[in-house]
């Protein structure tokens, strides 16, 4: 439904290179240690570079992201999933359900900035073929150390 698809999670995540990596920081945070803590001793950040920090994504996106049903409650800790270059752990910190007006005004919203973006790019297309974008030639062939170092 809208409803579920268009509620509100404020997440904030854990990504590693393996399972194993992943079922020892769940465990973890599943026996009282802190996440922020987890998240420093087992966050690849070249993966994840900002999963400490909060993050609101709508469920029904995230869902989409992950390929997955979630089932969703505040406070929870998803098990290890599986996605792109490793492993992450979920931790929702807030849900909000969002009212019939509230999804009605957020639809709206993505609807124009679709639309905006589908003009933009068929704008920019026009723009591209009347643009005459030439090189000077004489003056690229001519550029060398020399004369730079010259100028200096």
């Amino acid at each position: 439904s809208y409803a579920d698809y268009y509620t509100e999670l404020s997440i904030r995540s854990i990504a590693v290179n393996n399972v194993e990596d992943a079922q020892e920081a769940f465990t973890r945070i599943k026996s009282g240690v802190d996440f922020s803590e987890a998240y420093d001793l087992f966050n690849n950040s070249e993966i994840n570079p900002d999963g400490k920090d909060e993050k609101v994504i709508y469920k029904g996106d995230l869902e989409y992201e992950l390929s997955a049903d979630l089932d969703i409650v505040k406070g929870d800790l998803s098990e290890p999933i599986e996605y792109k270059n490793g492993y992450y752990l979920i931790m929702i910190d807030d849900v909000k359900e969002n009212d019939e007006s509230s999804i009605r005004n957020i639809c709206k919203k993505d609807y124009e900035l679709t639309m905006k973006n589908k003009i933009f790019v068929q704008e920019y297309s026009k723009w591209e073929e009347m643009a005459q974008i030439k090189t000077n030639d004489q003056l690229w062939n001519n550029i060398n150390i020399d004369n730079i170092v010259k100028a200096y």
